[in-house]
């Protein structure tokens, strides 16, 4: 028995690139929660504040068609057209990035459905080789993960209460060391609290969240950029990002956070814009010199 759907279907005034605006293909196809049948399908399991789902998202005929199953079934469908970013108006922008942006017309900034996930998904990247974060979530979703509701057969992130009977020897054993395992304790513990903040300003939010020790600007930044629809966030200590900067604009192949800054500050007010743009465009830097090194086989 699955249980009861419910269905939703959303018309579109223009194209929606399903993967690059919720850019959720970061942890392979190995991700037990996401499943991406094809460019225009998403099948994917959340949870929500009334409970697990499960749901389907279709590109179809200008509209997007969503089912759903679980107790959130319904908060989920509510919650769409934010987390889609249906309602994003971009600026037009010009010169290379307007030629970049018009080639990717389905790009919008959408909504997480779910802000402490997101947050320790960006705890478990700090400092790390892009690799060895996927492992270690990967890992953690397999082995904790619960089935989520419906027939898609996807399991579910990891519930603020499920990480709250993790200890910091238990998350050793998924590639955490001990300051991110603290950092993402913490967190869950302030779970409820950390989701009630996401409608705060964004001024406020980011106060609040570095307020917590573990979590510093870039952490706070890539949360507010990738989930809160902060479009000039700025994620300073990358390790990549300011090259792929450099690059983009000036044709440097190394760069650093004054360089991103000062590149990036005509579009000051739109500065993750750029970025989520760039990230869904694939530019990268010339891939030489020294690089964050795996650790874990």
């Amino acid at each position: 028995m699955t249980g009861p759907s419910s269905v939703r279907r959303l018309a579109l005034d223009r194209p929606l690139d399903l993967g690059h605006t919720l850019l959720l293909g970061d942890l392979g196809r190995a991700n037990p929660t996401l499943r991406r049948p094809s460019p225009g399908e998403l099948l994917r399991a959340q949870w929500t504040p009334d409970g697990a789902v499960s749901f389907r998202l279709a590109l179809v005929s200008g509209a997007v068609e969503a089912e759903a199953w679980g107790p959130g079934r319904r908060w989920l469908l509510d919650e769409l057209p934010r987390h889609l970013g249906l309602d994003d108006r971009a600026p037009a922008f010009e010169g290379k990035l307007g030629r970049v942006q018009r080639r990717l017309p389905g790009v919008r900034r959408g909504r997480t459905l779910d802000v402490f996930d997101l947050l320790v998904g960006c705890v478990i990247r700090q400092r790390v080789a892009w690799r060895d974060a996927v492992t270690s979530q990967v890992e953690m979703l397999r082995a904790h993960g619960s089935p989520a509701p419906g027939p898609l057969d996807l399991r579910l992130p990891l519930s603020a209460a499920q990480w709250g009977t993790l200890t910091s020897a238990d998350l050793a054993g998924f590639g955490l060391d001990r300051k991110r395992a603290k950092t993402a304790l913490g967190l869950a513990a302030r779970a409820d609290r950390i989701r009630g903040w996401a409608s705060l300003p964004h001024e406020t939010f980011a106060a609040r969240l570095e307020a917590f020790p573990g979590v510093g600007p870039w952490t706070r930044a890539m949360v507010q950029g990738h989930g809160l629809q902060h479009h000039d966030a700025v994620p300073l200590g990358d390790y990549v990002l300011p090259s792929m900067i450099s690059w983009f604009f000036a044709r440097e192949p190394r760069g650093d956070d004054a360089r991103m800054v000062e590149l990036l500050e005509p579009y000051r007010g739109q500065r993750f814009r750029v970025i989520h743009l760039l990230w869904a465009a694939g530019v990268h830097a010339p891939r030489f010199g020294p690089r964050i090194r795996g650790v874990r086989p």
